[in-house]
């Protein structure tokens, strides 16, 4: 993917110089290669198949027993996951559910391992051919074969896997591709069936990923076991971070198998690895104009909250000035409640425009909702029109403002470009055969996507199939992207798990997950919020990016490419910040995955039991969309004092 040409992108920008003056370090592992380094890629980036397949070659050459160093993880991962439940290893009843090929290796490796340290394991095997080493070894250790041919074997077989302290579900890895069938697919669906009516339901360890998962578009197509813990071989895989594959893979333990990470970029990284990019330095004399003014048209007759929630969000978020565009009665209200907000039109460093305004089929004909939606579409074809310099669309702006309107600062007007968050009542009004949206962020949620796409699609001479609300909750990936594809806006598509797709479309993209929401925010007014907050934060990089750099990079056709590599890096730091802020007001926990070095015995183990017990999280309380409002200080401060 295009995390490099990302991250080059965001230092020419910060850095202000032109392509031919800047040379690129490379990709992301290659920035720094400390340990600590090396960790946070190895639990907040993920790796396709393909790229997997190259890290892992060189190894096998050079004689690596990666399967025994995998398996040596998984065994003590099971070890660790009867310990948190307080289950002697000797007392243990074990299912390893073996499928063929080196993910069911990978599984008999570790039964025998397990066997061998006294715990009671059986095979449950799903193939005919299993990997015949790790068969032999297991059976020498002395674990019990079952083989299922049929579904009267597998009903023969179900009590006695319910009955286990611990399934191991070795069946399907890496190379399987779409849902599963047979008799693997028919077990784990009595298996699911069992695990969601049963009284006792044994934890499931799964091997690299749950069997059945979509492992490079986290997919969850088919009859799929929810996973207790996953133990990534080597490095995470997109399904670890993408939903919905990621809502079943439980906690993560990554097996460090010392891949050489710098051979490929990730293809999902988390928001983690990246928001903290694009935090706009403060300086000693910055003005308010220096540290961006955010500009929005959002709220409406029946969504007066959502302009309050939007505005006071972005003024919280660090920018000097928020101004905000509205009907009247709203400014009013505004007024009384962030005194701070500057009333009327104007330019800004970039804008946020939709939030709490209807959309045309919601609209009450009432002339705020007219205006707002015209000022929408008047921004839109001011900013975003196709065919037009950047340099005309200024020009055509700032003529239409009365001149004590305009700031006073020139360098003010020095950016060619202005970021634009899209969101709800103004997602209907874009239309990417008149408008450049490379330098927009929409913001939908699974049926405001669903809608969209519908709508673009009408709009073109393809016949597709309708898509529906359910499509996107079971492929948002897929939905992010063909948006994306669809109108060159980076896409940040809500939900428990946040997807942003984004950068120039003739490149490959890039995607962002942001997953330290909790679900105490899925409450109203939470999505003004974030656009609010995401807008304050694309006004303060567009800002501090036109002040310090030159002239002749801004009128460079790399400035675009940049800036439309950067717009991603933008969405995904408020993403970020807002699900941080959240977390903050309702006082629920988090875990990221923890890395265990087999291949190295000198350095220290992992305490994996009392890591596992600390997962068993404090899910905390309920909040509404102000609180979270509060908490976004907080939550800018420990950023800066971590980046």
């Amino acid at each position: 993917m295009s995390f490099s040409a990302a991250r080059a992108a965001y230092q020419r920008l910060y850095a202000g110089v032109p392509s031919s003056q800047y040379r690129n370090t490379g990709n992301i592992a290659n920035t720094d290669q400390s340990a600590s380094n090396t960790d946070m890629l190895l639990t907040h980036a993920a790796w396709n198949v393909k790229h997997v397949r190259a890290m892992e070659q060189p190894l096998l050459e050079a004689g690596r027993p990666l399967m025994a160093q995998a398996a040596h993880c998984i065994a003590q991962s099971a070890v660790a996951l009867l310990q948190s439940r307080g289950i002697r290893l000797e007392q243990a009843r074990i299912i390893a559910a073996i499928g063929g090929g080196n993910n069911g290796g990978d599984g008999l490796f570790a039964a025998s391992e397990l066997r061998t340290l006294g715990a009671t394991v059986t095979l449950v095997c799903t193939s005919d051919a299993p990997h015949a080493q790790g068969l032999a070894a297991a059976q020498q250790a002395g674990c019990d074969c079952i083989t299922l041919h049929t579904d009267q074997d597998i009903a023969q077989v179900l009590t006695t896997i319910c009955d286990a302290d611990v399934i191991i579900d070795a069946l399907a890895g890496i190379g399987i591709k779409g849902s599963l069938r047979g008799v693997t697919g028919n077990l784990v669906q009595q298996l699911r069936e069992a695990q969601y009516t049963a009284q006792h339901f044994p934890a499931v360890l799964a091997v690299d990923t749950p069997s059945g998962v979509g492992v490079d578009d986290g997919s969850c197509d088919g009859p799929i076991l929810d996973a207790t813990l996953t133990v990534a071989c080597g490095v995470l895989k997109p399904c670890h971070l993408l939903p919905p594959a990621a809502y079943v893979c439980g906690d993560i333990i990554v097996a460090d198998l010392d891949f050489d990470l710098t051979l490929s970029d990730p293809s999902v990284v988390h928001a983690d690895l990246v928001a903290h990019w694009c935090m706009s330095p403060t300086r000693f004399d910055d003005s308010k104009y220096s540290r961006g003014v955010a500009g929005l048209v959002t709220g409406s007759v029946a969504y007066l909250g959502a302009a309050l929630l939007s505005v006071r969000a972005a003024s919280r978020a660090g920018v000097g000035m928020v101004r905000y565009c509205g009907p009247e009665h709203v400014r009013a209200m505004l007024l009384a409640q962030v005194p701070e907000a500057v009333l009327g039109s104007g330019t800004a460093s970039a804008w946020v425009v939709g939030s709490g305004v209807p959309d045309s089929r919601h609209s009450q004909n009432s002339v705020g909702d007219e205006q707002q939606r015209q000022a929408i579409a008047t921004l839109l074809q001011e900013y975003c029109a196709l065919g037009q310099t950047d340099h005309e669309a200024q020009q055509s702006h700032t003529e239409q403002m009365p001149a004590e309107q305009l700031p006073v600062e020139p360098s003010y007007m020095a950016q060619p470009i202005r970021p634009m968050v899209i969101d709800a009542g103004a997602l209907d009004l874009i239309d990417p055969h008149t408008q450049q949206l490379s330098h927009t962020i929409v913001t939908p949620h699974a049926a405001e996507c669903a809608r969209l796409l519908n709508t673009l699609q009408s709009q073109s001479s393809a016949q597709l199939t309708q898509v529906s609300v359910h499509d996107v909750l079971n492929h948002p990936v897929a939905s992010a992207l063909q948006l994306w594809q669809t109108t060159g806006a980076t896409v940040l598509l809500k939900g428990a798990h946040t997807v942003i797709v984004g950068g120039p479309r003739e490149q490959e993209p890039t995607i962002i997950v942001a997953d330290n929401a909790c679900s105490w925010m899925a409450t109203a007014g939470s999505g003004d919020v974030l656009a609010g907050l995401t807008g304050a934060i694309c006004a303060s990089a567009s800002e501090w990016i036109a002040r310090h750099s030159t002239p002749e990079y801004r009128a460079d056709a790399q400035y675009a490419v940049d800036f439309a590599h950067l717009m991603p890096i933008l969405a995904a730091a408020g993403a970020h910040w807002h699900g941080f802020a959240g977390r903050l007001a309702s006082g629920a926990d988090r875990s990221h995955g923890v890395v265990y070095p087999p291949c190295n015995p000198q350095q220290p183990q992992p305490a994996l039991h009392a890591w596992l017990r600390s997962t068993m999280r404090n899910t905390g309380k309920p909040i509404i969309a102000s609180d979270i409002i509060e908490r976004i200080p907080a939550a800018m401060q420990a950023a800066y004092q971590t980046a």
